[in-house]
């Protein structure tokens, strides 16, 4: 599925299930798909599964990785009106 937005953007659940163990079935068959592209993760909160889980697929696509951890690692994020 190239553009998934919304669950309502599904219209073959089985041909996804299809795809999605295929893909799994092979973890690195699939490395061109993510070349010369970067992932960006913005994490507000400490989520160690999601982080390695998203990265670890990243990796396995060939796309490089950028992690931003708000609060932790200097940054913070403004959120009052006019900011």
């Amino acid at each position: 599925m190239k553009y998934f937005t919304s669950a309502k953007d599904v219209t073959n659940v089985n041909g996804l299930i299809r795809e999605a163990l295929m893909l799994k079935s092979d973890a690195h068959g699939f490395s061109e798909l993510g070349k010369h592209k970067t992932l960006g993760m913005l994490f507000f909160n400490s989520s160690l599964r999601t982080r390695l889980s998203t990265q670890k697929a990243a990796m396995n696509l060939g796309m490089d990785i950028m992690v931003m951890n708000i609060g932790s690692e200097g940054w913070a994020l403004e959120f009052e009106d006019g900011a």
